[in-house]
């Protein structure tokens, strides 16, 4: 399936937190929030220094409008087509700037040994931002935890924490292999 800008846009807008079920032992990839967003307002306004100790990742992919990252002191537009990559705690800030009217985006919320190491790699390799194609393997990646997310199985039966775990490790194989492509 051949995953686009308007493929996200046809998607409800909705927030969620994914529970996984008590374990015997921790998962190392795991998506715990996702969503489909549209802002408006300018109190949309994220620092990375101030959300807690706890570490986990932010990967928000840009639909529509423009939002603001500024990342190590250095500002940047976040335009449609781009996906942001951020890690928690870390200095860092995501808004909605005073010349954007809106900011329409879908995103991840990530935990976990594992997806932390894949997430601060393409970070220290590509930076905080990347031109993402359409149709590429890791915005399909995207697209099933999403779609997993707004499933009837999740909303209505336990979800299923190992399942959720081998998307969210396959979205971090997708996101290593659009900065760090295989050569033989």
């Amino acid at each position: 399936m051949r995953i686009s800008i308007s493929t996200f846009q046809r998607l409800p807008i909705f927030s969620t937190t994914l529970h996984a079920l008590e374990r015997r032992f921790r998962l190392h990839a795991l998506t715990v929030g996702c969503g489909h967003s549209i802002e408006n307002h300018l109190e949309y306004d994220w620092s990375g220094l101030n959300r807690g100790e706890r570490e986990f990742a932010v990967v928000q992919y840009t639909l529509a409008g423009k939002g603001r990252l500024s990342y190590e002191g250095v500002e940047r537009d976040v335009v449609p087509g781009q996906l942001m990559i951020v890690h928690v705690p870390h200095d860092h800030r995501y808004r909605l700037p005073a010349d954007s009217t809106q900011w329409e985006f879908i995103y991840l919320t990530l935990v976990g040994r594992e997806v932390l190491r894949m997430v601060k790699r393409v970070e220290g390799e590509a930076g905080p931002l990347l031109d993402v194609a359409e149709g590429s393997p890791l915005l399909f990646g995207l697209y099933r935890i999403l779609r997993y997310a707004l499933s009837h199985e999740y909303r209505t039966l336990a979800p299923k924490p190992f399942e959720l775990s081998d998307l969210t490790y396959h979205t971090g194989m997708k996101l290593l292999e659009e900065v760090l492509p295989y050569a033989p």
